[in-house]
């Protein structure tokens, strides 16, 4: 999705539980199935462990989350959401051919940060037809402080970086459709964003007003077996973007945005993630659409241009049906120019983690991940995939 501020908070500040489903994470088990138990509300009768969706019909109902959790760009943070889980015979149970489509879902959410940062969100997905026509839409605001550090390929401000504040208002809304019985989406996007920028320098604070908006043509490949925590297929994307004064925004520019997922049983318990991406961005994107470096371990904003790769690795262990853990590696790079971009500070990540499925109805895991940077050393509270 494309980088205008509200979208990197949101991705960045509001962990939600992905509004995605899944069965189970892929875990084999040779064993009979455990009788049904009853007990708690929250302890699923399937398995006798703790289960947040155990009382639910078909993942259907409230999902509450308060979560607390760290990122390098803001400080620790509480996040809260409420989300409700319509639930349909389509969310729940896939086959080989036929993976289970993300649940209908309404919810609302907010964060606050130790820097200052603050975000409020409200939204609605919706899926039709088994899942083959699928809409989201989403009003946010909020107030983000972050640092500029210059671009990839340049020293300026790298040091300490430069204080800015963005407070915002985005409209989100986008629609695609499954192309026949084929594992292809497409459809398309329109974000709106008002936003308020000011930048903290020594000779006093400089602000500015502006409004970016624009359309994307979406295009998407999903074999995954789950949307949540897949074991097995693979995702890949091609986002065209347009914005400009036509479409109620102040920027003329274009951008394309592309990613590529792939999961890999390699035995019985062992699954093998890779992720690639690479986004261009039009010489006329404000900084704050500019694609940067996600991975964990690295500060949001710290490494950004209007050209950018990351590819990261993450084997997972499946050690039962709730339990698993896993490594992880990454790198990428940032430029203003193509020629520049092999030659750009390099950013990386690495380190390991643990997940649980909290929410086996609808596929959530939730874990810890500790992650080194080029910088420091940061926890994650993570609620399901980090990609």
């Amino acid at each position: 999705m494309r980088c205008l501020p509200i979208l990197l908070a949101v991705s960045l500040i509001l962990p939600l539980p992905a509004l995605a489903s899944g069965q189970n994470d892929g875990t084999a088990d040779d064993t009979e199935p455990p009788k049904k138990k009853s007990g708690s509300r929250f302890i699923d009768p399937e398995d006798g462990k703790l289960d947040l969706t155990a009382a639910s019909d078909k993942g259907a109902g409230f999902f509450p989350l308060a979560l607390p959790f760290n990122e390098p760009a803001t400080g620790i943070g509480l996040a809260v959401a409420l989300g409700y889980f319509h639930g349909s015979k389509a969310t729940v149970g896939s086959t080989p051919n036929r993976p289970k489509p993300p649940p209908t879902t309404t919810f609302g959410a907010g964060a606050y940060t130790q820097n200052g940062s603050w975000l409020g969100a409200l939204g609605h997905q919706h899926v039709w037809n088994g899942g083959r026509v699928r809409y989201f839409g989403a009003i946010l605001t909020g107030s983000v402080n972050l640092k500029f550090y210059g671009f990839g390929d340049s020293d300026s401000g790298q040091d300490n970086g430069i204080e800015f504040n963005i407070k915002l208002n985005a409209l989100i809304q986008q629609g695609k459709v499954q192309l026949g019985k084929s594992r292809f989406f497409t459809g398309g996007r329109y974000v709106y964003a008002n936003t308020d920028t000011t930048f903290k320098t020594t000779l006093g604070p400089i602000d500015g007003k502006t409004v970016d908006a624009g359309v994307t043509w979406l295009n998407e490949y999903d074999s995954r077996d789950t949307t949540m925590t897949p074991s097995r297929g693979i995702f890949g994307s091609v986002d065209v973007s347009y914005f400009g004064a036509a479409l109620g925004g102040d920027f003329d520019y274009g951008s394309v945005q592309t990613k590529f997922r792939y999961y890999w049983p390699l035995a019985n318990k062992w699954v093998l993630g890779f992720r690639g991406d690479f986004d261009v961005a039009g010489d006329d994107a404000p900084f704050y659409a500019l694609p940067f470096v996600k991975l964990r371990g690295v500060p949001a904003f710290r490494y950004l241009g209007n050209y950018l790769y990351t590819v990261e690795a993450e084997p997972r262990y499946l050690i039962d049906q709730r339990w698993s853990v896993l490594a992880f590696a990454g790198t990428g790079r940032a430029s203003t120019e193509s020629d520049k971009l092999l030659d750009a500070e390099f950013a990386y990540s690495y380190g390991a983690g643990f997940r649980y499925l909290i929410a086996r109805k609808l596929g959530l895991g939730a874990g810890i991940d500790i992650a080194r940077g080029p910088e420091d050393t940061v926890g994650y509270l993570t609620v399901g995939s980090t990609w």
